[in-house]
């Protein structure tokens, strides 16, 4: 799986750090480390309706996860409940929407 995310966005140091706890396997692409990492996920968002309340709400909508089977969820919470995983517990840093109440 890919995640799409930000290394400064707590929501996706939550969720990579969970998904390192349990041994889960995936590529974390950073959003904001480069042009590259950002227009491929720009090309989600742009195009996706699943993003559609996330603009509206002024929010990015990361962490993103796409799956192999080309999946694509913002829920990873239920999904890693749904096979039986805990999410770590909260990591600390500042939120990354523009209202500052989530990313």
């Amino acid at each position: 799986m890919k995640i799409y995310g930000s290394k400064q966005c707590p929501d996706c140091r939550k969720c990579k750090a969970t998904l390192e706890a349990n041994g889960i396997e995936f590529e974390f692409i950073d959003i904001t480390e480069g042009l590259r990492n950002l227009k491929m996920f720009l090309r989600y968002r742009d195009n996706e309706p699943m993003f559609d309340r996330f603009k509206a709400a002024g929010k990015v909508g990361i962490p993103f996860l796409v799956f192999e089977d080309g999946t694509m969820l913002h829920d990873w919470e239920s999904w890693c409940r749904e096979k039986g995983i805990a999410p770590v517990s909260a990591v600390s840093g500042q939120a990354c929407s523009i209202d500052g109440k989530g990313c």
